[in-house]
Parts: C-alpha cells; sequence; structure tokens
C-alpha cells in the first residue's frame, strides 16, 4: 500500500498547525522495488506533493532511501530536500555481500560507494548520511568504514544491533558496551572535525549519533 502524496502532505500541514511549531522536519523512509531509479523517484513525487501542502512552513525534508541507478536523479532530489540517507549497514566488502545479498547482487558496493561521492557532490558535504548497523562486523572495519565516509563528507549515521526474535540474526550477540564506546568515539573525532550535525538531533531510538554530536563517548 502506497501513501498519496495528497494525504500526506494534508497530514503534515494539519500536525504543523495543531501542534504550534512542535514538529521541525519531514522524513521519508519507504520501501524497495526492484526498480531503483523508479522507487526513488516515488519519494521524490511524494515528498513534492508534501511540500507543495506545505509551502508556508520552515520544515526540513530528508529521505531514507536506496540510491537509484541513475545519479542524475539527485540533481531533483536536491530541488526538494535538504539532506538524505542511504544505508550501506557494513563496510566491510565479504561481510556487506553475507549481511547484504540483496544489495550487494542488485546494486553492489562498489556503486553505493560511487552514489554517495555523487550525491555529495550534488548535495554538499554533511548533507548525505551513510546508515550502518554497530555490532555486524569487526570493529576495525566499522571504524574504517566512519573515517572512509568522513573523509568523503558524508555523515557515519550508526544504530546499534539488537537480535530479534525469529529474525536470522536471533542468536547474535549484541556488540559490547566497550565496542560501542569505541566506535561513538570515533563518530566524535569525524563530527567535531568535520562540523557534521546527527540525522536526528536527540532521538533516534537505537543510534549512537546525538551522544556521538554531544561528545558523550570522550
Amino acid at each position: 500500500m502506497r501513501i498519496k502524496g495528497d494525504i500526506a502532505g494534508e497530514a503534515v500541514a494539519t500536525a504543523v498547525k495543531e501542534e504550534n511549531g512542535r514538529y521541525k522536519r519531514v522524513l521519508l523512509n519507504g520501501g524497495t522495488i526492484p526498480n531503483y531509479d523508479k522507487g526513488y523517484s516515488i519519494h521524490i513525487n511524494l515528498l513534492e506533493r508534501v511540500k507543495e501542502s506545505n509551502l508556508h512552513s520552515a520544515l526540513d525534508y530528508h529521505l531514507i532511501s536506496m540510491p537509484p541507478k541513475d545519479f542524475r536523479l539527485f540533481d531533483r532530489f536536491k530541488k526538494i530536500g535538504n539532506n538524505m540517507s542511504m544505508s550501506l549497514e557494513v563496510f566491510n566488502p565479504s561481510l556487506f555481500k553475507e549481511v547484504c545479498p540483496g544489495k550487494a547482487r542488485d546494486y553492489t558496493r562498489e556503486r553505493f560507494l560511487a552514489a554517495f561521492e555523487a550525491a555529495v557532490d550534488i548535495l554538499g558535504r554533511g548533507n548525505v548520511y551513510a546508515g550502518f548497523v554497530a555490532g555486524m562486523e569487526p570493529l576495525e572495519s566499522i571504524i574504517e568504514g566512519i573515517e572512509h565516509f568522513g573523509d568523503m563528507g558524508v555523515v557515519p549515521a550508526v544504530a546499534v544491533f539488537h537480535p530479534d526474535a525469529g529474525s536470522q540474526y536471533s542468536n547474535r550477540p549484541r556488540p559490547s558496551v566497550d565496542f560501542l564506546m569505541k566506535v561513538g568515539k570515533k563518530m566524535s573525532e569525524i563530527y567535531d572535525r568535520e562540523g557534521f550535525l546527527p540525522l536526528i538531533e536527540g532521538s533516534g531510538r537505537n543510534s549512537l549519533d546525538t551522544e556521538a554530536y554531544l561528545g558523550g563517548f570522550t
């Protein structure tokens, strides 16, 4: 079931009006279809309709999506949105194939990295986020990924792995506190050095972003 743009725009407008400026951002996170360009375009179309219904608000617009294969679509997003996220999940090439077999097969890690470069060229440093899951790869490789994207101008956004009952990784151990402290400390270094902001400051459920931004791991 797809959300219709008019309904989404009306819902956002009602929330802005009724909550008296409480909301600052529209974050769109949708599913994935085999045609990545079409899927990305569907997201853009929806954001366009929402923004058209809220032209007088000061909302920021953020998209979490699989990247398109046609990088020219980033230019179209720039006319609507403020920043966007793409989730690589793990940086280690071998583990990427294991943890994300669909992404590895249908999109490839190499094209993912190229998409981040193209998105930064269009949207600017600090406006593109790379999603990681801490606990799905060794400490050394997630640290390498955080540094790689930081140098590129991409903000590392790190969620903590938690085993869900019935999932493929239901018996996988959670990352240790020491592991997370080291990941968070590296994130803090990159955020401070590059002037990065967390994706959702003050929130984010199981993410480390705000704590890293505030220096909570030093």
